[in-house]
């Protein structure tokens, strides 16, 4: 007797679980199961990493993308320790988190072939970042996860905005609207910057196609007539919310430090000292951790990083090697940009810049590429898209 799985269906349950991977594991950490929230965490992604390399031994043919990702950067995490032996204290959490989330985030993205796959969940993001949200909100700001929510809310905030535009849907719309307002209140101003490029690319390409509905030109005034009300009572509206939240971002703008690099100055100016002494110099992936735990006087961990994606190549890479990955890296992203609007399909055109702020826009200023999976997850469905495999779209 056979057991029949539906590949494909299987294929992008598990892309959605694995895309809300890091709100369910954040869900259960609010609700106050700390104690189980590791084993639910490895019990997700070890399931998604399975899945992954099952589907792998189903194709047969184990393709050149899949072999490079597979060996190249553990390879170098390797020489990385015997150049650096300092990054020890990270070495091992970079190969769970390499395997377990940047690989399988690439591979699902690189492999999918339902680009309706957020359009068809659309609901179940609703309940899920409305959910998440309210959490957030009830438990208030708090500066150890802070950071944490406001990004795990970029993907589905955009996804839902976009949505509810392209549809004039106001319960997507509401939604989204609630997620953007909770990321603004007890979230980082980065991840409101990159909810803001993803509804701004998408209202650009609209209006430039000459696509704009009527009910769009409606949602766009009354947004409109409520920035121009909030401008006009900016400061007071900021004041009586910083009362009742106390929300970081808003006092940042109340102060006038919105902008304020808060210690990245004087980082970048250390990474560019660096570079410039030694610009040949091959360093390894994860050497930037050094240097940045120094100039941020700790220990170094998971969260000591370049905060800049072309620091932290050039550093790891030295200028030789480092400019030409950069220009590849935007090179592959720009005509993939430019490939998907050619295609004048919506649906392929939201999950592509639902994806691209929080896995490229936000490496500029926060996170590091070898520890942001939503950067994985866009190169996965850069080279999906330049391979072809959407043509028929």
């Amino acid at each position: 007797m056979r057991i029949h799985i539906n590949k494909d269906g299987l294929f992008c349950a598990v892309t959605i679980m694995f895309v809300f991977a890091t709100i369910i594991v954040d869900i259960f950490r609010k609700l106050g199961s700390g104690e189980g929230i590791e084993s639910i965490r490895n019990i997700i992604y070890i399931f998604c990493f399975l899945f992954v390399i099952y589907h792998i031994y189903t194709e047969r043919r184990t393709k050149l993308d899949i072999i490079f990702f597979l060996f190249f950067f553990p390879l170098q995490a390797f020489i990385t320790l015997l150049i650096t032996p300092e990054i020890a204290p990270i070495f091992s959490f970079f190969i769970l988190y390499y395997f377990s989330r940047d690989f399988v985030g690439y591979y699902l993205f690189s492999r999918l072939d339902d680009i309706e796959i957020l359009k068809k969940n659309k609901w179940l993001m609703l309940v899920v970042a409305l959910s998440y949200s309210i959490m957030v909100m009830l438990q208030g700001f708090r500066t150890d996860s802070y950071m944490l929510s406001s990004y795990n809310l970029i993907i589905p905030t955009c996804i839902l905005l976009l949505y509810g535009m392209k549809e004039f849907r106001f319960i997507y719309l509401l939604g989204g609207g609630i997620s953007c307002l909770t990321i603004l209140l007890y979230g980082a101003r980065g991840a409101l910057f990159c909810v803001g490029i993803g509804v701004l690319f998408y209202l650009v390409r609209s209006i430039l196609k000459g696509r704009v509905t009527v009910k769009q030109v409606i949602i766009i005034a009354c947004i409109s007539v409520g920035l121009i009300f909030v401008m006009i009572n900016f400061y007071a509206i900021l004041g009586k919310i910083y009362e009742v939240t106390g929300s970081r971002t808003v006092k940042l703008i109340l102060t006038g430090n919105i902008v304020s690099s808060y210690g990245r100055a004087e980082m970048y100016s250390a990474f560019r000292a660096e570079i410039k002494e030694a610009p040949l110099k091959y360093r390894g992936i994860l050497a930037d951790r050094v240097l940045a735990a120094r100039m941020m006087n700790q220990t170094i961990s998971r969260g000591t990083y370049a905060h800049n994606i072309v620091y932290e190549i050039l550093y790891e890479y030295g200028v030789v090697l480092g400019v030409p990955i950069l220009l590849f890296i935007f090179y592959c992203v720009g005509t993939c940009i430019y490939k998907v609007i050619k295609k004048q399909n919506d649906d392929l055109y939201i999950l592509l810049v639902s994806i691209f702020p929080a896995g490229f826009c936000s490496l500029f200023f926060s996170g590091s590429y070898l520890n942001t999976h939503y950067f994985w997850m866009l190169l996965g469905l850069t080279y999906n898209v330049l391979k072809g495999n959407f043509s028929k779209v």
